[in-house]
């Protein structure tokens, strides 16, 4: 049976006339019930009913309870158990039912009497809680913690009371004692001292009234020396002390007034005397900034002494602690202050450390600083500003700086400082270059610095970042920093702009680096040369979705990037998701990846041209060979390849599993993708395995292979008969024919074709800029391919595209077997001066030279490529220009052969450099007809800054544009009617004057141009981009939005 939820008692109040009472509770056995009267049990006089029903029974009295008396009956259930079950003995229900019965009855019970107990929460600690009733029978209290009776607390209180009585006496003889003995006046009433303000360094004496007034001591009494020394001040009059405080110089101020005076007349006193220590004992209200002197050493007793710049600085770039110094130190204070929430990223509003170009030797050590401290508006900050040479920053907490710490110098030590701007954790929203969240660590212009065992996180930019933008830094070392949560990459080091003498990053070290959950690239290397990228710890892990919510990117998220020259990547750790694009990528050249790198099982790597640019040692992966469509009824079963790749060259064997129906010619494989458009130094494949052919294949035959000339990604597997090759694999192959393969290629790692679709670029100066190829490259993922130059006008550009061909003679009628040869005619505006490319004249390969002979006229010299013959050409014949790249991308080596870029997305800009505009139409037109796809992008001109607004160039440059538009309105650079132009136009510094001057002009702005036209190659003092980047995002947005790439 069962055992219902039921109260296992009743309570009844007797009235002296009733005998049968019910209690309502299941009963296995009539001693199971107790029943007890006014508290007391009672076994004996009344008979129990009713036992084994669900709902109860009654109880009848002998004699009826007398009126008024408590009757209880409760069940109170046996806790033990006599029956014993035997082996191999009969369980039967009733007493198996019993037995449970009786044990979920004594767990009521239980339940009911914890339900009284006396009770403390289980969890989070708390009192026990008696629910309102008294607690008895407590012994008096030994230990300090125990609980204590009314009568205990009574006993006390008399006893205190009568000591307190006995105290009282003692004191009031006391006081009569005393009183004897103390000055008094017979008035009922005196005045009392006047305020601490009155009563500062002053003796007491009576006015007329007879009251207390503050008067001077008489000056070198001993009064004055005794006041003298009392002062706060009173250390600076003691000759040995050594060390200085602000106190010693803030007469009349308390720690609620400026500090400012006091502190400047502190430093000065240690910059003119022999003590150099000061030491800051409280935090000082603060209005103005400091020049610290050589030597002195400002040491503070932690984060709460130091100084508070309490009210935001009118003028932007106010530096608290300037240091144009040697030696000297700040040590363990604080530096807060107000923004105000002004301020701009090349305007900051408040330097906490400004550390000067002529400091040295500097330490900046154990530091708090803090951009928005209680309730200020955060703005743009840098907490310290490292120039220089040798300083040391140390164990700093940076927090709410837009930038942490910056760097521009040589031989710094940055170590063990914490950066955190809070943008990710508290500020979380779309970023913007206005946006005063940027960097923890950032370096320009650096060399030889050393930057470890930092944090940087949940920063509005990168980490930890070092870049050209305009500067050279190298030979600098990152070492076991942790970098975690920032908004863009973790460790980022780059050039921003093209690589040059005076632009560029080379020769570090990242080593022991923990890098995790940065919002793009953990670990990144861009176009910087020689870098060691060892040891380092990468992580995209399943938090990331969690950290960055619903600004979680779905592309660039991976682990390591490296895009730089001649890096190596050694023993680093890369682990990501496989909600991560890639577990890391290698795009730039020459770089050095080896099998001591860790990968796991997260997202698939990505690395350009593996073979030809790279220098990848001991890689190995997996690929699938395919059939080329031509296979001629052959079916390919299944299908694997392994490889190993060392540096230019690969070995891979793959298995191939066929059938097929008869038909003739060779077997072509395709195996290794990146093999496609190189040039093979070696080669060779042999043949290990063949099984299963068919009576075709005749005895004596054998299969041979080998790479494909045109493409060596392609094997071609043929059949030999004696000396004789014969075209008939899918006629020999039987319905489970088996062929393996060893295939060895070395790749020459100078000279390719290539016919890759990709971007090819046609005009001049704007498009011959490295930097907007690149980025309209790296943008796409696709391949750049440069046919532009730097002074070029329509024509050339319509002549270099194939779009014409011009005829010329060489000088005498002949092309001399070496050496150069003017050409004839000599043309108006088609060539301009310094215009050269390669081509073919009369079966000649060669070189064209343009010089400018006046005016727009322009002679040209040919000069072929290498000696032969002597070729005669008495007329003139059509020269055909060559498709060899003429500028360099970080995709595509300059020269290179890529025949095939009519099929390309295809940029064109060409008319700035033209005499006639109106020919310039003409030319773009030729070339738009020539084209082999409907994939190219028509940009509009910009004008030069002196064509304002109502000048003829201004118009002729607005007019021109509006017919590219008209004529090619679905190809024009234009997006939601704002073409490049306009797009460049609005990404002016609206805080920087000349830009809106020149907006109001209707020109470009000065901002994002290096001259009167270009745009700038990285971002200049007052803008807030770099011209070219600006351009080639938008290229890159409009052709996504065309759906091209």
């Amino acid at each position: 049976m069962s055992v219902p939820n039921q109260t296992p008692y009743n309570i009844y109040t007797a009235n002296g006339l009733t005998t049968v009472f019910a209690y309502e509770f299941y009963l296995i056995s009539a001693s199971d019930i107790q029943v007890t009267i006014n508290g007391n049990e009672v076994t004996s006089g009344y008979t129990v009913s009713g036992v084994g029903n669900t709902n109860g029974g009654e109880i009848t009295f002998l004699t009826a309870p007398a009126n008024g008396s408590m009757v209880i009956f409760e069940r109170v259930t046996p806790t033990y158990r006599l029956t014993d079950y035997q082996d191999n003995g009969d369980l039967l229900a009733d007493t198996v039912n019993k037995d449970f019965d009786r044990l979920w009855m004594a767990i009521q019970r239980a339940f009911i009497y914890l339900g009284v107990a006396l009770r403390r929460p289980l969890f989070g600690g708390g009192p026990f809680n008696a629910d309102g009733y008294r607690i008895a029978n407590l012994g008096d209290p030994i230990d300090d913690n125990d609980a204590t009776t009314k009568k205990y607390v009574d006993d006390k209180i008399d006893a205190n009371t009568d000591a307190w009585k006995e105290a009282d006496k003692k004191l009031d003889q006391k006081i009569d004692a005393n009183f004897i003995r103390t000055l008094r006046v017979p008035e009922s009433y005196i005045g009392s001292l006047p305020s601490v303000v009155m009563r500062r360094n002053k003796i007491v004496a009576m006015n007329n009234d007879g009251n207390p007034i503050m008067i001077l001591p008489e000056s070198g009494s001993a009064s004055d020396v005794m006041i003298e020394l009392a002062k706060p001040t009173g250390a600076s009059n003691i000759g040995g002390l050594g060390f200085l405080t602000p106190e010693m110089f803030s007469e009349n101020i308390t720690l609620n007034d400026d500090f400012s005076l006091a502190l400047h007349r502190t430093i000065e006193a240690a910059k003119n005397g022999p003590v150099k220590l000061i030491i800051l004992g409280s935090l000082y209200k603060i209005s103005s900034s400091f020049d610290i002197p050589d030597g002195v050493t400002i040491r503070g007793g932690g984060q709460k002494t130091g100084v508070y710049l309490e009210t935001a600085p009118a003028e932007p770039m106010h530096i608290i602690f300037n240091m144009a110094c040697v030696g000297s130190r700040l040590e363990n204070f604080g530096v807060y202050f107000n923004t105000g929430g002004q301020g701009s990223i090349s305007a900051v509003q408040v330097y906490g450390v400004f550390l000067q170009a002529n400091s040295k030797d500097c330490t900046i050590n154990g530091l708090t600083i803090n951009g928005k401290p209680d309730d200020t508006v955060m703005g743009f900050s840098n907490g310290i500003r490292c120039t220089g040479t040798g300083n040391k920053i140390l164990f700093c907490d940076i927090q709410y700086c837009s930038m942490g710490i910056t760097h521009r110098g040589e031989d710094f030590l940055i170590d063990n400082n914490y950066c955190n701007n809070h943008f990710v954790d508290e500020f979380l929203q779309d970023w913007y270059p206005t946006s005063p969240f940027w960097d923890g660590i950032t370096g320009e212009g650096s060399v030889l610095c050393t930057i470890s065992n930092n944090t940087c996180e949940c920063n509005g930019q990168s980490g930890i970042y070092l870049g050209g933008n305009g500067s050279y830094s190298h030979s600098n070392k990152y070492l076991n920093n942790t970098v975690r949560h920032n908004f863009n990459r973790g460790i980022d080091i780059g050039v921003s702009g093209t690589p040059s003498e005076t632009n560029d990053v080379n020769g570090i070290q990242a080593s022991g680096n923990f890098s995790q959950d940065n919002h793009t690239v953990d670990l990144w290397i861009y176009a910087s040369s020689d870098a060691v990228i060892v040891n380092n710890v990468c992580k995209k892990t399943s938090e990331y979705e969690t950290i960055f919510g619903a600004y979680s990117l779905k592309e660039n998220r991976q682990a390591l990037a490296a895009a730089g020259f001649n890096c190596n990547i050694l023993g680093n750790r890369l682990y990501t998701t496989k909600n991560d694009n890639l577990s890391y990528s290698a795009s730039g050249t020459n770089t050095i990846f080896d099998d001591t790198n860790f990968i796991n099982d997260g997202a698939s790597g990505y690395i350009r041209e593996v073979l030809f640019a790279q220098k990848f040692k001991n890689y190995k992966g997996v690929t699938t060979p395919v059939l080329r469509a031509s296979s001629n009824n052959v079916t390919l079963i299944s299908s694997s390849a392994a490889y190993t790749i060392n540096d230019n060259s690969i070995i891979y064997e793959i298995d191939l599993h066929l059938t097929a129906n008869g038909g003739n010619g060779n077997l072509y494989v395709g195996t290794f993708t990146p093999l496609s458009g190189l040039l093979l130094e070696k080669q060779s494949v042999e043949v290990t395995y063949v099984s299963g052919m068919n009576n075709n294949f005749l005895p004596g035959s054998e299969l041979f292979a080998y790479f494909l000339a045109d493409d060596p990604a392609q094997l071609c597997i043929a059949r030999r008969y004696g000396s004789d090759i014969i075209s008939d694999i899918p006629a020999c192959i039987g319905t489970g024919t088996r062929i393996r393969l060893i295939a060895k290629a070395t790749v020459n790692t100078t000279t390719k074709t290539n016919d890759a679709t990709g971007i090819s670029l046609f005009g001049h100066s704007f498009l011959s800029e490295q930097g907007f190829a690149n980025g309209v490259s790296e943008s796409l993922g696709l391949r750049a391919f440069n046919y532009a130059r730097g002074g070029a006008n329509s024509t050339e550009t319509a002549l270099v595209f194939g779009a014409y061909k011009n005829s010329y003679m060489p000088a005498g009628g002949v092309i001399p077997a070496s050496g150069a040869v003017e050409l004839s005619p000599q043309e108006d505006a088609v060539w301009n001066g310094g215009a050269w490319a390669y081509v073919t004249l009369a079966g000649v390969q060669g070189i064209i030279n343009a010089t400018n002979v006046g005016g727009n006229t322009s002679k040209i010299t040919f000069t072929r490529s290498s000696p032969g013959e002597a070729v005669s050409v008495p007329s003139a014949v059509p020269m055909t220009v060559l498709s060899w790249v003429r500028q360099n991308s970080w995709s595509t080596k300059y020269l290179t052969d890529h025949p095939t870029f009519k099929n390309d997305i295809v940029i064109i800009q060409c008319m700035r450099n033209n005499a006639s505009w109106g020919k310039g139409i003409s030319d773009v037109t030729a070339i738009v007809n020539s084209l082999g796809t409907g994939k190219f992008v028509i940009l509009p001109e910009f004008p030069y800054s002196y064509e304002t607004t109502g000048t003829a160039g201004a118009t002729t440059v607005t007019n021109y544009n509006a017919q590219l538009k008209a004529a090619w309105p679905n190809n024009y650079c234009e997006i939601g009617g704002v073409d490049l132009l306009q797009n460049f136009k609005n990404h002016h510094n609206p805080g920087y004057a000349q830009d809106v001057t020149d907006i109001g002009n209707g020109i470009t702005p000065s901002s994002l141009r290096y001259d009167n036209l270009h745009p700038s190659r990285y971002r200049q003092a007052n803008a807030l981009w770099s011209g070219v980047q600006v351009n080639a995002d938008f290229v890159a947005r409009f052709i996504k939005s065309k759906g091209w790439a």
